[in-house]
């Protein structure tokens, strides 16, 4: 599964945006490894692929030039929309200034995350600042909630924190094992290409020299040479 984040605020210049962007991509490449998507043996036999959860803390700030910083407006919120590969709409809420939001995810391929203020007309000339926290795989998981929820012991919530690490290894593995074939599977391409390419070559070298000497033969014969 691939996540893009996207942060936008009416008003915001082109650049301001780009950089938002640049931000969330470098906490994706950085900190993130979401292809843990279950594959079967080989790229054509894919399994169904298991449930993702991904939790992300967000917080947004404001700036002020008469203190030339940003500071926390609780008044200002954050709309938060997700979509999955078939451009389906998984979550779509306000959010304050500040707030945590999680999502599953039943459908492997690059999801879209938008956040964007809902500022008045007042703000839209302002500068605003996201930072966002992600949390994938058993760290999304408020394990406080889930010994609530289900009324876990410590030694019960202890085994299921072991049984989501246990399953986390498990989706590593797998997703280790399909980018191992799929790099075998373009080295073996490559390796064809480049026998067939070379092959081209040779036959194309070889039809280049018979048409040269049969063109220098007639060449010679017509001038009487031979």
């Amino acid at each position: 599964m691939l996540i893009n984040a996207h942060c936008g605020q009416p008003g915001f210049e082109e650049q301001q945006k780009e950089n938002a962007r640049k931000t969330v991509r470098r906490y994706y490449e950085d900190d993130l490894e979401l292809d843990l998507i279950e594959y079967g043996e080989n790229l054509n036999s894919t399994k169904r692929f298991p449930r993702f959860c991904a939790a992300f803390l967000a917080q947004q700030k404001l700036y002020d030039p008469n203190t030339k910083a940003y500071g926390d407006y609780p008044t200002i919120g954050m709309h938060v929309e997700v979509k999955d590969p078939e451009e389906k709409i998984i979550l779509s809420k306000l959010y304050t200034s500040e707030g945590l939001f999680t999502f599953t995810s039943h459908s492997p391929g690059e999801h879209l995350i938008c956040l964007y203020s809902n500022t008045t007309a007042w703000f839209s000339g302002a500068q605003l600042r996201v930072y966002l926290d992600i949390q994938v795989g058993e760290h999304a998981q408020d394990y406080q909630q889930v010994a609530a929820k289900d009324k876990l012991n410590d030694l019960q919530l202890r085994v299921r924190q072991l049984l989501d690490q246990v399953e986390q290894i498990t989706k590593e593995q797998n997703y280790q094992r399909y980018r191992e074939e799929r790099f075998r599977q373009t080295s073996e391409g490559t390796n064809s290409r480049v026998l067939w390419w070379s092959a081209g070559q040779t036959i194309v070298l070889l039809l280049t020299g018979w048409w040269q000497i049969r063109h220098l033969r007639g060449f010679f014969e017509a001038k009487k040479l031979v």
